[in-house]
C-alpha cells in the first residue's frame, strides 16, 4: 500500500513539475510576443513621428515657397463651406486673423460685383471637371481699396461619386501688373490718336505736295504752251503789223496820186508772201492748240467694240513703218491672234502712234536703223502691252520727266514734247491703266503699259 501511495504522490508531483514547466514555458512566450510587440509599436509609433515630422516639413517647404513668392494660400472645405487662408492670404485679402477660417459667403461678398458672374460660372465650371485647374482674375474689396488678384486652384478629393470635397489654390497680387497693362492701353490709345494724328497731317501734306506739284506741272506745261505759242504769234504779229504799214503806205500813195503800178504789183507779191507766211504759222499755232486739248480729253468720239488687237496693230506698223521709206527698221509683233479686246481700238493706235514717233525721232535719232518689239497678253484681269526699241536710251535724271507735257530734249529742233504726254494721258485717261519706263543709256527704252481686259 505504501509503494502504491508513494507511487500515486511521485506521479503527481510529477504532473505539477510538468505543468509549472508549461506554464512557465507559456509565460516566456507570452513575454517574449509583448516584447515583439512593444518593438514593433515602439517602431510604428517612430515611423508615425517621423511621417509626421517630414509632412510638416514638406507643408512648411510648400507654404514658404507659395508665401515667399508672395503668394497666399486657401484651402477649401466644399462641403462644410469654411476656408482657410493662410497669414499672407489674409493680408492680401485684409482680413483679421479672426478669419483665418472664414466661409464661402464671406469671400463672395469681398468680390467686385462686375467680376462676380465671371468667377462664379468659372468656379463652377472647374468643380464640374474631373481634371485640369482654375485660374481667375478679379478685383477684392481690401479695406476701401479694391486690389486685383489672381486666383489659382484645383480640387484635390472628390468622393466615390466624383464630387468635390476639397480644393486647394493660392492668391497673388497682380495690382501692379494690371495697373501696367491700363497705362499700356491708354498709351497705345493714344499712339494711335498720334498716329491717326500724324497719317491726317501726312494725308493733308500730300495733298499740299500733289497740289503743288500740279500747280507745278501746270505751270511749266503753260510755259511750254507759251513758249511753243510764242514763234508762231510773234510771226503773224509781225507779218499782220507789215502788211498794215503796207497797206497804210499804199492808201497814201494813192491819195497823193503817187501810186504806180510797179509800187502795186510790188505791193500785192509782199502781201501775197506776208499772207502764206500767216497761214503756215496759223497752222502752226492750230495744230499746238489740237495737241494741247488733246492732253485734256477724257473720251474718244468713237464707241468701245470688240477687235483683234493683231491685225490692228499689224496694219497700223506697216502704215506707220512702210519698208520703202525705212528699210532699216525691223518689226517684232507678238500679239496672240486669239486675243480679242472689249475697248477703244483707236485709242490704242493713238498710243502706239505716239511711241513710234517717239522712237524715229528720239530712240533712234533720225537714224533709218533699228528693231521695234511691240507684243500684247493677257495678265490676270489685266492687259500687259509692252513696247520696245534698241535705241540710245533715256538718261537716268530724264525718266522722271519724259511724260510731263512739253518736255524735250530737242527744244528749238522741231521737237514739242508733247508725244510721251499724250500716251500717259491716253493709258490713264482712257483705258484706265499703268505705263511705266524702263530703260538705261545706250541700251534702248521699253514702255510697259497695263489696262483692265475689259
Amino acid at each position: 500500500m505504501l509503494a502504491q501511495f508513494r507511487a500515486m504522490v511521485e506521479r503527481d508531483l510529477r504532473q505539477i513539475y510538468n505543468d509549472k514547466a508549461r506554464a512557465q514555458e507559456d509565460a516566456a512566450l507570452r513575454a517574449e510576443e509583448a516584447e515583439r510587440v512593444r518593438r514593433e509599436f515602439d517602431l510604428l509609433r517612430a515611423g508615425e513621428q517621423k511621417a509626421l515630422q517630414a509632412l510638416r516639413e514638406s507643408e512648411e517647404r510648400w507654404h514658404f515657397a507659395l508665401e515667399g513668392a508672395g503668394d497666399g494660400v486657401w484651402d477649401w472645405d466644399i462641403a462644410s463651406g469654411d476656408i482657410f487662408f493662410s497669414p499672407r492670404c489674409r493680408q492680401l485679402l485684409g482680413l483679421s486673423r479672426a478669419a483665418e477660417i472664414a466661409g464661402f459667403k464671406l469671400w463672395q461678398t469681398g468680390i467686385h460685383p462686375d467680376d462676380l458672374p465671371t468667377v462664379l460660372a468659372d468656379l463652377a465650371s472647374h468643380l464640374r471637371q474631373p481634371q485640369g485647374s482654375f485660374v481667375t482674375e478679379h478685383r477684392f474689396l481690401k479695406g476701401e481699396d479694391w486690389v486685383w488678384l489672381l486666383g489659382r486652384g484645383m480640387v484635390v478629393s472628390r468622393d466615390a461619386q466624383g464630387q468635390p470635397l476639397r480644393m486647394i489654390g493660392t492668391y497673388s497680387d497682380i495690382s501692379e501688373r494690371k495697373q501696367a497693362e491700363e497705362e499700356l492701353q491708354l498709351l497705345n490709345s493714344h499712339l494711335e490718336e498720334r498716329v491717326a494724328t500724324r497719317t491726317a497731317e501726312l494725308k493733308k501734306a500730300m495733298q499740299q505736295i500733289s497740289s503743288a506739284e500740279k500747280q507745278a506741272a501746270l505751270a511749266r506745261m503753260v510755259a511750254g504752251m507759251a513758249h511753243e505759242l510764242n514763234t508762231p504769234i510773234g510771226n503773224i504779229l509781225l507779218c499782220s503789223s507789215q502788211i498794215q504799214a503796207d497797206v497804210a503806205g499804199i492808201v497814201k500813195a494813192d491819195a497823193d496820186k503817187r501810186l504806180s503800178r510797179k509800187t502795186l504789183q510790188e505791193f500785192l507779191e509782199k502781201t501775197a508772201e506776208s499772207c502764206e507766211l500767216l497761214q503756215r504759222n496759223s497752222a502752226q499755232a492750230g495744230d499746238l492748240i489740237s495737241r494741247f486739248k488733246q492732253i485734256a480729253v477724257d473720251q474718244l468720239d468713237q464707241p468701245r467694240r470688240s477687235f483683234h488687237p493683231a491685225k490692228i496693230m499689224a496694219k497700223l506698223l506697216q502704215t506707220l513703218l512702210p519698208p520703202e521709206h525705212h528699210p532699216g527698221i525691223r518689226i517684232e509683233l507678238q500679239i496672240p491672234q486669239e486675243l480679242v479686246l472689249e475697248n477703244y481700238p483707236s485709242a490704242l493706235e493713238q498710243l502706239v502712234s505716239h511711241l513710234v514717233a517717239n522712237s524715229l525721232a528720239h530712240g533712234f535719232d533720225g537714224r533709218n536703223q533699228g528693231m521695234i518689239r511691240l507684243s500684247m497678253q493677257r495678265a490676270q484681269h489685266n492687259i500687259e502691252l509692252r513696247y520696245s526699241d534698241d535705241g540710245k536710251g533715256i538718261d537716268g535724271e530724264l525718266q522722271s520727266k519724259v511724260f510731263d507735257p512739253f518736255f524735250t530734249t530737242r527744244m528749238g529742233q522741231g521737237g514739242v514734247g508733247l508725244g510721251l504726254a499724250l500716251v500717259h494721258n491716253i493709258v490713264h485717261v482712257i483705258l484706265k491703266g499703268q505705263v511705266r519706263l524702263e530703260s538705261e543709256t545706250r541700251q534702248g527704252a521699253s514702255f510697259i503699259i497695263t489696262f483692265p481686259a475689259e
